[in-house]
């Protein structure tokens, strides 16, 4: 890690995610071509904070609203990201109306316990690949006018005797 001296204090209080100081996982070739175009990052809030996102707006470019984190995903370009951190940070803690910044970084699902945990090695073992399969998602219920779900929500079913569960 190289943190900046006024980033550490952040870093330590959890608000400042410290993947943003990984110069060893920064230069991956995978997260390299993500932040190609400016680096990447998500802002979360503290209430409104309405000049806080106006702020950080203005210093970014926004990717997309996350409501139900009460955060933005925004990018800047690299010889922009000074007035960025100005946006986020002041005087080794974060400004007015910002909770946390992480890196919208690369992930990479890790199957090794799920893959056993469900059986998969066997069912391939006998033959089965997946074709012809459809998956369901079976939920207590959800919000489907939800911000997050109002267009990802493909059919749903209420197995239930209540007329407005979803």
């Amino acid at each position: 890690l190289v943190v900046p001296a006024d980033a550490q204090a952040l870093i330590a209080d959890g608000k400042l995610d410290r993947r943003l100081f990984d110069v060893t996982e920064l230069n991956k070739a995978a997260v390299r071509k993500s932040q190609q175009r400016g680096l990447k990052v998500i802002v979360g809030y503290r209430g409104a904070a309405a000049a806080a996102k106006a702020e950080v707006r203005d210093a970014g470019t926004l990717r997309r609203s996350l409501k139900a984190l009460n955060a933005d995903a925004v990018q800047t370009p690299q010889r922009d990201a000074a007035e960025l951190w100005s946006a986020v940070a002041d005087d080794g803690k974060t400004a007015s109306g910002i909770a946390r910044v992480w890196l919208d970084g690369v992930r990479k699902a890790s199957l090794d316990k799920s893959v056993p945990q469900i059986g998969a090695p066997t069912a391939w073992a006998a033959g089965y690949d997946g074709k012809g399969v459809k998956i369901a998602v079976l939920d207590t219920g959800v919000d489907a006018s939800h911000p997050d779900l109002k267009t990802q929500v493909i059919e749903s079913k209420n197995f239930s005797t209540a007329a407005d569960a979803t």
